[in-house]
């Protein structure tokens, strides 16, 4: 297996989702990380990700996106253990874009972009390393 896998801005382009998670679970080793970056499906980030940037700032092509496709934390997590018990969630934040500077921020929100990091433990009850989640009640959903 591998150290880090990273899907960053693919998940909400899958078509079997479960699948292609379970695949990459599969791929890292024990205490290795699953990296992810994606967008949350929310009201806001239809707004922001669709409305705002594929038609009115056109930064990316008109349909690159499908709301419906989009996947909130707590579904990620749920498929993460679904896919395999080992697999916790250790990092979890909201991303935000200055458009002015064009840089990107962790912030408390993920409304609309998040990363999420789950870490295979060593074995089941075990961390592999200690670190902290910052999942909200308001991120599961």
């Amino acid at each position: 297996g591998f150290d880090a896998v990273v899907a960053s801005e693919v998940v909400e382009h899958v078509v079997n989702l479960p699948t292609f998670i379970n695949e990459l679970c599969s791929l890292v080793k024990p205490g290795g990380s699953a990296i992810f970056t994606t967008i949350n499906r929310t009201a806001l980030s239809r707004v922001a990700a669709i409305w705002v940037a594929e038609y009115l700032l056109r930064l990316l092509p008109q349909g690159s996106h499908e709301w419906s496709k989009f996947v909130t934390p707590g579904e990620l997590t749920e498929l993460l253990r679904a896919a395999d018990s080992l697999m916790e969630v250790t990092f979890c934040r909201g991303m935000g874009v200055n458009l002015l500077t064009s840089t990107w921020t962790w912030i408390g929100n993920t409304n609309i972009n998040y990363a999420l990091v789950a870490t295979k433990q060593l074995r089941a009850g075990t961390d592999s390393e200690p670190a902290s989640s910052s999942m909200s009640d308001s991120d599961s959903t």
